[in-house]
């Protein structure tokens, strides 16, 4: 007998057993839908995003820490900068610091409304799901997923250890006057009637979007 032959039943057995563990898997998400799934969070870095059509660009430098011990740290820093028609290049207009870890970021090609959706390490989670700025950093309204979704809605959106998966795409209306929120993913197997919204940046309301024409013009 060959040490060949003597270990194939294990090689039989590594693939049984490989095998059962991903039909238990897939029976932990068919029975437990909701199951916690882990995040993968990577260090947060510089962001930079454009007005729609190029008038603004708004930067954001992620906290830095002050101290050894990580007990103390520095604000996020947004800095908003203005297209020079002439030259078509960018010119720094000002600089301010927000609260919180912003996730997601849009800006208006006035340079008068910024948007910030979710929070770095915790999408859906806190009191500053959507924060609405003036261009000059002034804070003008914040919500919480609570403002979107009752608690039994919630309770059908998608976790993972450290998130609620919402939403899904946003961004600006062709006027520029409101931001949409597409409705998310639902879980797997379910049929929950989740919703699209309207955040509307003058009146600072939101609103269960109704016209499918007031996305993505």
């Amino acid at each position: 007998k060959t040490a060949k032959d003597s270990n194939l039943p294990v090689g039989y057995l590594i693939l049984f057993f490989n095998q059962m563990k991903r039909l238990l898997a897939i029976a932990l998400l068919l029975v437990f839908p909701r199951f916690a799934f882990a995040d993968s969070w990577r260090p947060q870095t510089p962001q930079t995003v454009t007005s729609p059509q190029g008038e603004f660009l708004l930067r954001m430098i992620p906290p830095n820490r002050l101290d050894d011990q990580g007990k103390n740290w520095s604000k996020v820093l947004f800095i908003v900068y203005q297209l020079n028609q002439a030259s078509q290049g960018y010119w720094e207009l000002r600089r301010f610091n927000v609260e919180g870890r912003p996730n997601e970021l849009l800006i208006n090609d006035r340079g008068d409304r910024i948007v910030t959706l979710d929070q770095y390490f915790g999408i859906g989670q806190g009191p500053r799901v959507v924060v609405v700025y003036d261009g000059k950093g002034k804070e003008l309204k914040t919500w919480a997923l609570k403002d979107f979704y009752d608690k039994k809605k919630i309770k059908d959106l998608t976790e993972t250890t450290a998130s609620v998966l919402w939403r899904g795409d946003a961004g600006w209306t062709s006027d520029q006057k409101g931001v949409w929120l597409s409705e998310p993913a639902p879980l797997s197997g379910k049929n929950v009637d989740l919703d699209d919204y309207l955040l509307d940046v003058r009146s600072l309301k939101i609103s269960k979007r109704t016209d499918p024409n007031i996305l993505k013009k």
